[in-house]
């Protein structure tokens, strides 16, 4: 379980989190700024194993059928996910580090499964001296190298530890590693005048911490496009949301339509 930071600041979403809640004002200025690319693809995720595999008879570390079991849940997780795609591999010291983080990406979050006593201590530096923000999976006796994730932690890295013997785990790291890459490929729709503190209206404060584009747009504007989605394929996107649902604690017919008229706005609608 993490224990050593709450989840706004392992995502580092603490200084927008009054963006609608107080008062204040946006300029409008944000309306008129070039648009953000397009969102689409993968959230990208480096997973690295520190160290060599021990030998079957245990030595602090992880065997090879360990690796081999955790592998084999890692590849369903992304399966089952399907919007998520790993980037796997070993190191044994801080250079084949490199050489990773390079191929999954400068800003792609990080899985380390250490199988070796203290060989993550040998490797994790490119990845604090690159602000990646990681989870630490350990599993019993293979090694000391989460007694480091507090210490790292106090000093300022996003880094969270999940110490267990259950492989299940592995896939809840990935969700919450995903949730960073997602949050660069959204937009958050303002109806002006933005509220909250001074740093929740900035919208450059707002891209620093969360990592989503800030759209100003009037809210008659956009109920004039969200009107303009089509009534088959937002039925459709309902019947998706609702059909398989165990309950429907909180939003009513009308909350739920109008979310599938904002998710089915037509694709050449900028927004």
């Amino acid at each position: 379980m993490c224990e050593h930071c709450t989840r706004r600041e392992f995502i580092g979403t603490g200084v927008a989190s009054g963006l609608m809640l107080a008062s204040g004002t946006w300029a409008h200025a944000w309306a008129s700024q070039s648009p953000p690319g397009p969102r689409s693809g993968k959230s990208r995720i480096c997973v690295i194993f520190t160290g060599t595999p021990v030998p079957n008879h245990r030595n602090w570390g992880a065997d090879s059928g360990q690796i081999e079991a955790m592998k084999t849940r890692l590849a369903k997780a992304e399966k089952d996910l399907g919007n998520v795609e790993l980037i796997m591999g070993h190191s044994t010291n801080a250079e084949q580090t490199t050489a990773l983080l390079k191929k999954a990406g400068p800003q792609a979050p990080v899985l380390t499964i250490n199988v070796e006593n203290f060989a993550l201590t040998r490797v994790v530096q490119p990845i604090l001296d690159g602000s990646h923000p990681m989870v630490l999976f350990s599993l019993p006796a293979s090694g000391h190298d989460w007694m480091y994730a507090p210490r790292w932690h106090n000093r300022g890295h996003r880094i969270t530890l999940l110490a267990s013997s259950d492989y299940d785990e592995l896939e809840r790291a990935l969700r919450l590693l995903r949730v960073i890459p997602m949050m660069k490929q959204t937009r958050i729709i303002l109806f002006p005048p933005a509220r909250g503190t001074k740093p929740a209206q900035s919208p450059e404060k707002v891209k620093e911490h969360l990592g989503a584009d800030v759209v100003a747009i009037e809210e008659d504007t956009f109920t004039e496009m969200i009107s303009s989605a089509d009534e088959n394929a937002v039925r459709a996107e309902i019947r998706s949301w609702t059909r398989n649902a165990k309950e429907i604690v909180e939003p009513n017919k009308e909350d739920i339509s109008k979310a599938a008229r904002v998710s089915k706005i037509p694709a050449t609608i900028d927004i």
